[in-house]
C-alpha cells in the first residue's frame, strides 16, 4: 500500500509538473481586465463593478478588496503595499496593500494605463488622447499634452525620461523628456493597439486586433511585422527579459516568445472560451493571466 501511495505522489507530481497552466479560484464571477504581481506570491487583478481579488501567498487564497463601483482597468504597484488602479473616472491609492483605497485627488477620466517611473513620478494614459502626470505620489497631477484625440490604452517608460503610449487605429506616442512633449510615431497600421511592452529605450513591443504584434529595435523610427499565429486580440505584455515575454490575449490565446520575438508559440488554456486581459509574471517560470469569468490561471513553469 504503500508502495501505491509513493507511485501516486510521483504520478501526481509528473502531472503537474507537465502542466503549463492550472486554474485558480478567485471567488468572483465578475470578468478581470488587468493583473499585476510585485513578486511570486503578492499580486492583485482587477475587473468589471469595481472588482478586486489579492493574493498574498501565491494563488492558494485570494481576499475581497471594495471600491465604488467602477469598472477598473488600470494597475500598477510600486512594492507590495503602495499600488494604483483606475478606471471609467476613478482613480484610487493604497499604501498598505489594499487594506484601504483612497482617492487621492487623481483627473476624472476614462483611465487605462497607469505606469509610475519612481516613489513620486507617475503617468496615466486615457480616452481621447489624454496623458496626466504626478510627481508627488498623485497628490497633484498635471495635463500633458499628447497631440492626439485617439484612445490610448497602455503607457510605459523606459526610464525616467523615455515613454511610449499605445492606441487606438495604430496610434504610439513616445516622450523623451520625461512627457513634457510627445511625437507621434508612424507604426504602419490602423489596428487598435492595446498590450505595450518597453524592454528599453529603443526595443518596444505592441500588439493588438487579430492578432496583430509589431517592434521596434530604433525607438520607434521603424517597426517590423511579426507573426503570433493567432487571430484574437492581444491585450497584455509581461516581459521578463530581453528575449522572454508572454502575451494574454482574447479568442483563449496565450502565446509565448523566448527569442526576442522571433517567435511565438501558442500555450494550452486549461479553459475555453476565455478572453484573456492581463498577464503578469514574477519571475521566468511563475505568472499569472486574468480574464472573463472571474477566472485566473497561474503557471510555475513558463
Amino acid at each position: 500500500m504503500k508502495n501505491l501511495f509513493i507511485i501516486f505522489q510521483l504520478l501526481l507530481v509528473t502531472a503537474c509538473a507537465q502542466a503549463q497552466w492550472f486554474t485558480q479560484s478567485s471567488g468572483t464571477s465578475q470578468p478581470f481586465t488587468n493583473i499585476f504581481f510585485v513578486d511570486a506570491n503578492t499580486g492583485t487583478a482587477i475587473g468589471l463593478s469595481g472588482t478586486i481579488r489579492r493574493t498574498t501567498n501565491g494563488g492558494v487564497n485570494w481576499i475581497t478588496q471594495t471600491v465604488p463601483a467602477d469598472n477598473l482597468y488600470g494597475i500598477y504597484f510600486l512594492n507590495s503595499s503602495t499600488g494604483y488602479i483606475s478606471g471609467d473616472a476613478v482613480f484610487y491609492k493604497t499604501t498598505n496593500g489594499g487594506n484601504t483605497w483612497v482617492d487621492p485627488g487623481g483627473p476624472v477620466r476614462l483611465h487605462r494605463g497607469i505606469f509610475f517611473t519612481d516613489a513620486n513620478t507617475g503617468y496615466t494614459c486615457s480616452g481621447v488622447g489624454a496623458l496626466d502626470k504626478t510627481t508627488n505620489g498623485g497628490a497633484a497631477w498635471t495635463v500633458l499634452s499628447s497631440g492626439t484625440t485617439q484612445n490610448l490604452n497602455n503607457i510605459k517608460f523606459a526610464d525616467a525620461s523615455t515613454g511610449y503610449v499605445s492606441g487606438y487605429n495604430g496610434t504610439m506616442l513616445k516622450t523623451t523628456d520625461g512627457g513634457s512633449s510627445w511625437f507621434l510615431l508612424s507604426t504602419g497600421i490602423t489596428d487598435h493597439l492595446f498590450a505595450l511592452a518597453v524592454i528599453n529605450a529603443d526595443v518596444v513591443y505592441a500588439g493588438g486586433e487579430s492578432g496583430k504584434l509589431i517592434k521596434t529595435t530604433n525607438g520607434g523610427t521603424t517597426w517590423s511585422n511579426l507573426t503570433s499565429g493567432i487571430t484574437g486580440r492581444i491585450t497584455n505584455f509581461s516581459f521578463l527579459n530581453a528575449n522572454t515575454g508572454t502575451g494574454s490575449a482574447n479568442g483563449n490565446f496565450i502565446i509565448r516568445t523566448t527569442n526576442s520575438g522571433s517567435t511565438w508559440v501558442s500555450q494550452v488554456s486549461p479553459l475555453s472560451g476565455q478572453d484573456w486581459n492581463g498577464v503578469s509574471f514574477a519571475n521566468i517560470n511563475t505568472g499569472f493571466i486574468a480574464g472573463s469569468a472571474g477566472n485566473i490561471i497561474k503557471t510555475i513553469n513558463g
